[in-house]
C-alpha cells in the first residue's frame, strides 16, 4: 500500500472499524467527494455507537498501525467530544465521534452500505448529508450541498429532504440552495 493513496487508507479504516465489529457511520467531506464532487480532505470523519466495546476497538487500531492513547476513544465520548487518530504511515488522519445529536443519530440510523472507491463502505443517506451540510453552513458546506443536490438529483427523496429541513427550520437554506 501506497503511503499517500487515500483510498487505501479509507480501506484500512473501514476494515478495522469492520475487524472490530463496529457499528459506524462515514460523515463528511468523504461522503461529499462519494456523492457530490472530488475536493481535498485529509480525514475521514466517523460516528460510531457509545455501546461498541472500545478496547476491542483500540487494540484493533493499534494493531493496525494507528496511534491511540489507551482510553482515547472513551474520554473523548464521555467528553462528548471526538478524537483524531493518526497512522504511522499515511498523513490522513480520522476524526471519531458518537451520536451526540439528533443530527448525528439520524446519519447513524439511516446509514447505507455503499460501494464507492472500490470498497464497501457505511455512510451517510444522501439526503441526511445535503442537511448536515446546511446545519454547519460553512461557505465549503454550502458548495459540498450543492454539488450533492446537482450530482444526486436522480436519486434524491425530495419529499424526505424537504421535511427534514422543515423540520430543522432549514427550508429557507434549501430552497435557496435549490434555486441557486
Amino acid at each position: 500500500m501506497g503511503t499517500n493513496n487515500f483510498k487505501d487508507f479509507v480501506k484500512l479504516v473501514t476494515e478495522t472499524l469492520e475487524l472490530a465489529k463496529v457499528s459506524y457511520v462515514i460523515v463528511g467531506g468523504l461522503v461529499t467527494i462519494i456523492y457530490g464532487r472530488p475536493r481535498t480532505t485529509m480525514d475521514i470523519d466517523i460516528i460510531i455507537s457509545q455501546k461498541d466495546n472500545f478496547k476491542i476497538l483500540e487494540k484493533t487500531f493499534k494493531a493496525n498501525g494507528f496511534d491511540i492513547a489507551e482510553n482515547e476513544i472513551k474520554i473523548a465520548l464521555e467528553e462528548t467530544s471526538h478524537c483524531t487518530i493518526f497512522h504511522d504511515t499515511y498523513p490522513y488522519r480520522i476524526d471519531l465521534q458518537g451520536i451526540y445529536s439528533g443530527l448525528d443519530k439520524i446519519a447513524f440510523d439511516n446509514k447505507e452500505k455503499r460501494k464507492a472507491l472500490g470498497i464497501s463502505l457505511m455512510i451517510e443517506k444522501i439526503e441526511d448529508a445535503i442537511i448536515g451540510k446546511l446545519v454547519y453552513g460553512s461557505q465549503q458546506d454550502l458548495e459540498d450541498a450543492k454539488s450533492i443536490l446537482e450530482n444526486q438529483k436522480e436519486k434524491i427523496d425530495l419529499k424526505y429532504l424537504n421535511n427534514y429541513a422543515k423540520e430543522l427550520g432549514l427550508s429557507d437554506k434549501l430552497r435557496k440552495l435549490i434555486d441557486s
